[in-house]
Protein backbone atom coordinates (compact mmCIF):
# COMPACT_ATOMS: atom_id res chain seq x y z
CA UNK A 1 0.00 0.00 0.00
CA UNK A 2 3.03 2.25 0.32
CA UNK A 3 3.71 1.64 -3.39
CA UNK A 4 0.17 2.81 -4.26
CA UNK A 5 0.22 5.73 -1.83
CA UNK A 6 3.54 6.99 -3.19
CA UNK A 7 1.94 7.25 -6.64
CA UNK A 8 -0.81 9.44 -5.19
CA UNK A 9 1.26 11.52 -2.77
CA UNK A 10 4.95 10.96 -2.00
CA UNK A 11 5.63 9.66 1.49
CA UNK A 12 2.08 8.41 2.03
CA UNK A 13 0.45 4.99 2.35
CA UNK A 14 -2.88 4.08 0.72
CA UNK A 15 -5.80 2.61 2.68
CA UNK A 16 -7.58 0.02 0.50
CA UNK A 17 -11.21 -1.02 0.61
CA UNK A 18 -12.10 -4.70 0.63
CA UNK A 19 -13.49 -4.55 -2.91
CA UNK A 20 -10.25 -2.97 -4.14
CA UNK A 21 -8.30 -5.90 -2.68
CA UNK A 22 -10.71 -8.38 -4.27
CA UNK A 23 -10.08 -6.81 -7.67
CA UNK A 24 -12.25 -6.81 -10.74
CA UNK A 25 -12.39 -10.59 -11.02
CA UNK A 26 -14.43 -10.90 -7.81
CA UNK A 27 -16.07 -7.53 -7.26
CA UNK A 28 -16.59 -4.11 -8.71
CA UNK A 29 -13.14 -3.10 -7.45
CA UNK A 30 -11.28 -0.76 -9.71
CA UNK A 31 -7.80 0.53 -10.27
CA UNK A 32 -6.16 2.92 -7.84
CA UNK A 33 -3.38 5.12 -9.19
CA UNK A 34 -3.31 2.94 -12.31
CA UNK A 35 -2.90 -0.30 -10.34
CA UNK A 36 -5.20 -3.17 -9.47
CA UNK A 37 -4.84 -4.14 -5.81
CA UNK A 38 -5.67 -7.84 -6.14
CA UNK A 39 -2.02 -8.63 -6.90
CA UNK A 40 1.35 -7.11 -6.18
CA UNK A 41 3.12 -5.15 -8.91
CA UNK A 42 6.26 -6.91 -10.12
CA UNK A 43 8.33 -4.07 -8.60
CA UNK A 44 6.99 -5.01 -5.16
CA UNK A 45 6.75 -8.80 -5.06
CA UNK A 46 8.46 -10.15 -8.16
CA UNK A 47 7.72 -13.87 -8.36
CA UNK A 48 5.91 -14.10 -5.00
CA UNK A 49 2.84 -16.33 -5.04
CA UNK A 50 0.91 -14.31 -2.51
CA UNK A 51 -1.53 -11.45 -2.89
CA UNK A 52 -2.40 -8.38 -0.85
CA UNK A 53 -5.66 -10.06 0.21
CA UNK A 54 -3.83 -13.19 1.40
CA UNK A 55 -1.38 -11.03 3.33
CA UNK A 56 -4.27 -9.04 4.83
CA UNK A 57 -5.76 -12.25 6.20
CA UNK A 58 -2.40 -13.31 7.67
CA UNK A 59 -2.25 -9.98 9.46
CA UNK A 60 -5.86 -10.09 10.67
CA UNK A 61 -5.47 -13.66 11.94
CA UNK A 62 -2.38 -12.62 13.94
CA UNK A 63 -4.34 -9.79 15.58
CA UNK A 64 -7.20 -12.20 16.32
CA UNK A 65 -4.78 -14.36 18.26
CA UNK A 66 -3.38 -11.36 20.15
CA UNK A 67 -6.87 -10.11 21.01
CA UNK A 68 -8.00 -13.55 22.16
CA UNK A 69 -4.91 -13.97 24.33
CA UNK A 70 -5.53 -10.55 25.86
CA UNK A 71 -9.20 -11.36 26.60
CA UNK A 72 -8.11 -14.53 28.39
CA UNK A 73 -5.57 -12.69 30.52
CA UNK A 74 -2.57 -14.24 28.80
CA UNK A 75 -0.99 -10.92 27.85
CA UNK A 76 0.47 -8.35 30.20
CA UNK A 77 -1.36 -5.16 29.11
CA UNK A 78 1.45 -2.72 30.07
CA UNK A 79 3.86 -4.83 28.02
CA UNK A 80 1.38 -4.96 25.14
CA UNK A 81 1.04 -1.17 25.32
CA UNK A 82 4.78 -0.75 25.07
CA UNK A 83 5.41 -3.33 22.35
CA UNK A 84 2.27 -3.46 20.21
CA UNK A 85 -0.04 -0.46 20.60
CA UNK A 86 1.63 1.66 17.92
CA UNK A 87 1.57 -1.27 15.48
CA UNK A 88 -2.06 -2.04 16.31
CA UNK A 89 -3.16 1.57 15.75
CA UNK A 90 -1.21 1.86 12.49
CA UNK A 91 -2.61 -1.38 11.03
CA UNK A 92 -6.09 -0.51 12.27
CA UNK A 93 -5.84 2.78 10.40
CA UNK A 94 -4.50 1.08 7.25
CA UNK A 95 -7.48 -1.30 7.27
CA UNK A 96 -10.05 1.32 8.33
CA UNK A 97 -11.92 1.12 4.99
CA UNK A 98 -12.42 -2.62 5.47
CA UNK A 99 -15.60 -3.21 7.44
CA UNK A 100 -16.41 -6.09 9.76
CA UNK A 101 -19.27 -6.73 7.31
CA UNK A 102 -16.60 -7.36 4.65
CA UNK A 103 -14.72 -9.85 6.83
CA UNK A 104 -15.41 -10.69 10.46
CA UNK A 105 -11.67 -11.08 10.95
CA UNK A 106 -11.46 -7.27 11.01
CA UNK A 107 -13.26 -7.12 14.40
CA UNK A 108 -10.31 -8.05 16.64
CA UNK A 109 -8.02 -5.46 15.09
CA UNK A 110 -10.72 -2.81 15.45
CA UNK A 111 -11.19 -3.67 19.16
CA UNK A 112 -7.44 -3.69 19.79
CA UNK A 113 -7.05 -0.39 17.95
CA UNK A 114 -9.81 1.25 19.96
CA UNK A 115 -8.26 0.06 23.22
CA UNK A 116 -4.80 1.26 22.18
CA UNK A 117 -6.12 4.70 21.22
CA UNK A 118 -7.95 4.77 24.56
CA UNK A 119 -4.62 4.23 26.34
CA UNK A 120 -2.82 6.83 24.19
CA UNK A 121 -4.91 9.20 22.04
CA UNK A 122 -1.75 10.53 20.41
CA UNK A 123 -1.22 7.25 18.56
CA UNK A 124 -4.14 7.97 16.24
CA UNK A 125 -2.72 11.38 15.37
CA UNK A 126 0.72 9.88 14.83
CA UNK A 127 -0.56 7.10 12.55
CA UNK A 128 -2.91 9.32 10.52
CA UNK A 129 0.04 11.28 9.17
CA UNK A 130 1.16 8.26 7.12
CA UNK A 131 -1.99 7.92 5.02
CA UNK A 132 -3.53 9.42 1.89
CA UNK A 133 -6.94 8.72 0.44
CA UNK A 134 -7.59 8.57 -3.28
Amino acid sequence: MWFVGERIQPGKCFRPSFSELLGTAYSRGNEVAGLTLDRYPSEVAGDEVTSPLQDLYRLLWAFERIETAERHGLIDVPLMKELLDHHVVWWDMLTSKIEVADTRHRASLARLGGAARGRDAGLGIWAADDFVDA
